[in-house]
């Protein structure tokens, strides 16, 4: 093959690399080392890096291998890597290898971490065999990323549904082991606090949220909760704000009412004997309702709202209240309609138009608080129910886990949905326990496993007997 038949397109460059289409024997790093490739990797054709989850194994110079999950990027020059300003962006800190056609420079790429990655040059191992054109690699690409793996395959609907039903129990109880082991280590109502604080903040927010709770407890809050609104509201908002950075040097919004308050809740963490911060400031959404403000709004409405009763008790209320209802069509809709309730965002407040939101919006959507239940409420009063010994509320926490709207779908679930040929109906529809049972299977086979589809054992789980 000659230099000219060398692929110009990305794309072509991310077909070789899926599969493996070079002398895999003779892959090694820019300073000689031997690489070997487990698996290349999930392709990934949205945002990040190219590829994700790959495994391989590097040869250090004692003669060691070591093992490297992570991702994977790919670029036609190795300077394409600052070209795209991958330096700079934290989204690419898990990449573990960094693939490259032709290396144009002698210094290796470097993340966001400081962290140099491992290159290897795949010029010199091309087979002389034609490279496919690069409307033909993208096609094939596409395909590739279309076809359900072999578990969807050889797997039934109903034996994949049932396994699916499974490892969500399973990730379920995982949960609530998690923090029966924690149970003893303090108040399980602070426990509580700090999981549904963590549950309303994203990926991005969870954190820095169950960090704010553990800095001021509940215990601390609760008597300027039960305060007149308004110094209640400065009280704790204050400290929330400021410990979140939210007050630095912020740009004051056009609202005279929000405007306002911003500059009391400045001037009372300004007074404060002792400020403490979370270890990462939070960052505003690019999307108005995923705002931080609004969780912590969303969180100070709550609180407010369970105040006199408490946090744990008021729950307890709720799901007593639901307990005669699990069997009926509409118990989906009660559950919902409950939880909103105790979310509430009155009329009178102001940062429900937060944002450039033409319409007002609930401080906290259905969306959130479906995760709110999966991650905080479902497994706290199951470990519970587990301690007291309480079949009766047991039964009901996994009937609703079954009956509960899915969570948004992201990558996973997607890619899940795919590999294993999974539509929802109407006959089955999708549930909070299915999305979490992909979620585990990921967990479990798709991204720990060591060669690929080839000789992954989920598919004898799923197999047609």
């Amino acid at each position: 093959m000659t230099a000219l038949e060398f692929p110009e397109h990305e794309e072509v460059l991310h077909w070789v690399w899926a599969e493996q289409h070079f002398r895999t024997e003779d892959l090694r790093t820019s300073d000689g080392a031997p690489v070997e490739v487990e698996f290349p990797g999930w392709s990934n054709r949205g945002a990040g890096p190219d590829f994700q989850e790959a495994r391989l194994r590097i040869q250090e110079t004692s003669g060691e291998w070591v093992a490297h999950v992570g991702a994977v990027e790919l670029h036609l020059r190795s300077s394409g890597w600052t070209a795209h300003s991958h330096h700079h962006n934290p989204d690419y800190n898990g990449v573990v290898l960094h693939v490259v056609l032709y290396r144009d420079r002698k210094a290796l790429a470097t993340r966001e971490d400081g962290f140099a990655i491992p290159e290897v040059e795949l010029a010199p191992l091309l087979w002389d065999a034609a490279l496919p054109p690069h409307k033909e690699a993208q096609a094939r690409m596409q395909k590739l990323a279309a076809l359900p793996g072999r578990c969807g395959v050889i797997g039934t609907p109903l034996n994949i549904r049932r396994v699916v039903e499974h490892a969500a129990e399973r990730r379920l109880l995982t949960k609530a082991n998690a923090l029966l082991e924690r149970w003893d280590e303090g108040d399980p109502e602070e426990l509580l606090f700090q999981r549904i604080f963590r549950a309303l903040g994203y990926t991005t927010h969870a954190q820095p949220f169950e960090e704010l709770a553990k800095l001021y407890p509940l215990r601390e809050l609760t008597p300027h909760l039960r305060q007149p609104i308004r110094r209640a509201r400065a009280t704790v908002l204050s400290r929330w704000f400021g410990a979140c950075g939210l007050l630095d040097s912020r740009q004051l919004p056009s609202d005279p009412t929000i405007r306002r308050e911003l500059q009391q809740w400045q001037s009372e963490w300004e007074e404060l004997p002792r400020q403490v911060r979370v270890a990462t400031r939070l960052r505003q959404s690019s999307r108005p309702q995923n705002a931080p403000d609004r969780r912590l709004l969303a969180m100070f409405h709550h609180l407010r709202h369970t105040a006199t009763s408490g946090l744990a008790a008021t729950w307890l209320e709720v799901l007593a209240t639901l307990e005669g209802h699990a069997d009926q069509p509409k118990f989906r809709n009660r559950i919902l309609d409950a939880s909103l309730a105790r979310f509430p965002t009155p009329e009178w407040e102001s940062w429900e138009q937060l944002g450039n939101s033409k319409q007002p919006m609930r401080l906290v959507g259905q969306d959130r608080l479906v995760i709110v239940w999966a991650n905080a409420l479902l497994p706290f009063f199951l470990a519970q129910a587990r301690r007291q010994q309480d079949t009766a509320l047991e039964h009901l926490l996994f009937r609703m886990f079954l009956v509960l709207p899915p969570e948004a779908g992201n990558r996973i679930t997607r890619f899940m949905q795919q590999r294993l040929a999974l539509a929802s109906s109407r006959r089955s529809p999708e549930s909070l326990g299915h999305r979490q049972g992909l979620l585990q299977i990921h967990e479990d086979f798709c991204r720990n496993f060591h060669q690929g589809c080839r000789r992954c054992e989920f598919p004898d789980l799923v197999h047609i007997r």
